[in-house]
């Protein structure tokens, strides 16, 4: 297909090109301010981004959104902790030492709230929400070890988010779960 000689064809953004570079974090849909990103499983099951080029504005909002593209929050790990709960109920719903169901006590305790990882639809698929209250925590214990889907719902929950506020996830959402939303 030919272009007139001032266009341009339009660019393919570089979050198409990652492949199994993708982490399926989501963050890349959740910046777009057109909402031309989609979230497809790809045959092995992972999420990967879509793009709606007739729709997309090539603003790069996406590529600073990721993690895998854009790393601004890599830095030299100082210290390292190993902790676990002594609470011995805790840990028989726990996966990883109760950490998480600590620190999200804690933070629900001083009028805070949590996101983390919950499964949906008897145990087939794993999603991101949020939990203002101990009822709702309950929901997120237990490590899931698949890869869940995060709504821009919830990236935009995090950065309306005023007050104390917690979360369990991987690295690459965590990093920017509170920045996505904002590029």
């Amino acid at each position: 297909m030919a272009t007139a000689m001032n266009e341009t064809a339009p660019r393919e953004p570089r979050i198409l090109l990652l492949g199994e570079g993708c982490c399926g974090c989501s963050a890349c849909s959740a910046s777009c301010p057109v909402g031309c990103i989609s979230m497809e499983r790809d045959s092995l099951g992972f999420l990967r981004p879509a793009v709606d080029a007739s729709s997309c504005l090539e603003c790069g909002r996406c590529e600073r959104a990721c993690p895998a593209i854009s790393r601004p929050h890599e830095r030299e790990v100082c210290r390292a902790y190993w902790c676990q709960a002594k609470d011995h109920a805790l840990l028989g719903r726990s996966s990883s030492g109760g950490v998480f169901g600590l620190l999200a006590s804690a933070t629900l305790d001083g009028g805070g709230v949590v996101y983390g990882a919950a499964f949906d639809d008897g145990f087939r698929t794993v999603s991101h929400r949020r939990a203002s209250s101990r009822e709702g925590l309950e929901a997120l214990l237990e490590s899931k070890y698949v890869q869940g889907a995060v709504g821009r719902e919830v990236y935009e929950a995090v950065s309306a988010t005023s007050g104390p506020a917690g979360g369990s996830s991987t690295p690459a959402r965590a990093a920017r779960s509170q920045d996505c939303a904002a590029t």
